[in-house]
């Protein structure tokens, strides 16, 4: 996905990898995306079973973390094998399809987290109107959109002069050396990421100065101390998430191109980082979640989320009741 290496990278004489460190670099793909794999895999079953989260959320949830599964899969799964058995295969048309099914998913796990902002933001500025702006088919419908337009987004992929491979050389996705990849790549993927990234920390922003007031007002009115921690939980979780993608663009853009002598460096922070966000994506989930955890062991059973004056809102607008499922 590296826009600055292209045409250099594309063009040496001699590349940075060689084919005795094909077998190095294939399992270190093969282990990251097998973890990604599992990981993501435990977020979704759990997520459909965790009573803790509402229905809007849960699904929400569930769309990036089928997403960071199919990034996962593709490196370690298909790229990684193919890199061992057949790597000429990669810069071939349908090689590359591997490229333009990974943009797919990664827009998909982007846009995914932009709804969860938007989810947030509406519970805490519009409580009374939240089950009617989050119901059953509007969620769908919105789930649908956000995995629509990541689908429109690679059509352009299609076409040869603006497809993304893995390359061998440099161990890390590459786009063709066109003015079309350019365009696609550079405008519809990495400055489009830096711009959803922004949106969804500002929401996070003003949804936690919405949460801070309200819980202020209810600390002072009731002392619902199990409330304030549950959204300032969710608020960390968000912030952490996002964090954590830009994170990956930094290094992936901005930083790697330095260590283009030190191939493996190089290859860490890019093909590495690329699988590691949506490992490390699940792992925020899990890690903020204490009924996710506990899922680990049947015998342990989850904090309760009630108190003693009955059921409570929870942080994504859902009232909970002990009957109640995902």
């Amino acid at each position: 996905m590296s826009v600055n290496n292209a045409t250099d990278a594309s063009s040496e004489a001699t590349p940075m990898f060689s084919p005795k460190d094909y077998p190095l670099g294939a399992m270190i793909i093969v282990f990251s995306g097998f973890v990604g794999v599992l990981v993501n895999g435990y977020v979704f079953f759990a997520v459909r079973k965790a009573k803790t989260f509402g229905y809007a959320f849960g699904r929400i949830c569930i769309s990036h973390t089928i997403a960071n599964f199919g990034n996962c899969f593709v490196f370690g799964f298909l790229i990684a094998p193919i890199l061992i058995t057949n790597p000429e295969f990669h810069p071939t048309y349908l090689g590359a399809r591997c490229g333009q099914f990974l943009i797919m998913v990664y827009n998909a796990s982007l846009f995914s987290h932009l709804l969860t902002a938007i989810n947030r933001f509406c519970v805490v500025y519009f409580p009374l109107k939240y089950n009617l702006l989050f119901d059953e088919t509007t969620t769908k419908i919105c789930i649908g959109v956000v995995w629509a337009i990541s689908v429109i987004q690679v059509l352009p992929y299609f076409s040869y002069d603006c497809t993304l491979y893995f390359d061998a050389g440099t161990l890390e996705m590459l786009p063709t050396n066109t003015l079309c990849s350019l365009v696609v790549i550079l405008y519809m993927c990495y400055y489009l990421s830096v711009v959803v990234i922004a949106i969804f920390g500002v929401l996070d922003f003003f949804t936690f100065l919405g949460i801070h007031f309200h819980n202020r007002n209810r600390v002072a009115a009731n002392g619902n101390k199990v409330k304030q921690r549950r959204e300032i939980r969710f608020f960390f979780q968000a912030c952490v998430q996002d964090f954590a993608f830009l994170s990956e663009l930094i290094l992936y853009f901005s930083i790697a191109p330095y260590f283009n002598d030190n191939k493996w460096a190089h290859f860490m922070l890019t093909t590495f980082a690329w699988i590691g966000v949506h490992t490390v994506d699940g792992l925020i989930v899990i890690a903020f979640n204490k009924e996710i955890r506990t899922m680990i062991n049947p015998r342990s059973s989850p904090s309760s989320i009630y108190n003693s004056s009955g059921p409570q809102i929870s942080a994504y607008g859902r009232r909970d009741h002990p009957t109640s499922s995902s």
